[in-house]
């Protein structure tokens, strides 16, 4: 399940605009069980500025922000397990299996898919099918697009 909209925030000065998408589960294997949180739903948010040049990179979120990077050009909110500081995804102290480690993998192949429904529906936001006044401003929709995609390098 997920569910797109924008967002858009009015300050004194500035005004933000973001697209967001929200999910449940995995969209590609909607009958994935969940084992570890039985009264808590796997739930998942990717949000990118429709500025992207001011985000260069994203966090990672679990209602309030990790110290770590996603290293992607967008942000993550999961409900993950956290490490008992609060300060990093639960990584595992054992080397059998972990619940809460398995749900965490879980959860961000759950993100993985929801990112990549994400960005086939982030097209329309960026991406006209109305002429443009020029070649430049084709090729900036084009580029802010493509800066939603990991390493993508901008065409001047």
């Amino acid at each position: 399940l997920t569910k797109m909209y924008g967002l858009n925030q009015e300050y004194t000065t500035l005004k933000e605009e973001w697209l967001i998408q929200q999910g449940v589960g995995d969209i590609q294997n909607p009958s994935q069980k969940w084992r570890y949180i039985s009264q808590v739903l796997p739930k998942h948010g990717i949000a990118a500025s429709l500025h992207i040049s001011d985000i260069p990179l994203g966090k990672i979120f679990c209602f309030l922000p990790l110290p770590e990077l996603s290293g992607l050009p967008v942000h993550i909110n999961g409900q993950f397990v956290l490490s008992s500081n609060r300060r990093s995804l639960w990584s595992g102290d054992t080397e059998g299996q972990d619940e809460k480690k398995e749900w965490n993998d879980k959860l961000m192949e759950a993100i993985s898919s929801s990112y990549v429904h994400f960005l086939i529906k982030a097209c329309n936001h960026y991406i006209s099918d109305k002429p443009y006044e020029n070649r430049d401003m084709f090729y900036n929709n084009i580029n802010q697009y493509y800066e939603l995609f990991p390493y993508w390098k901008p065409r001047k």
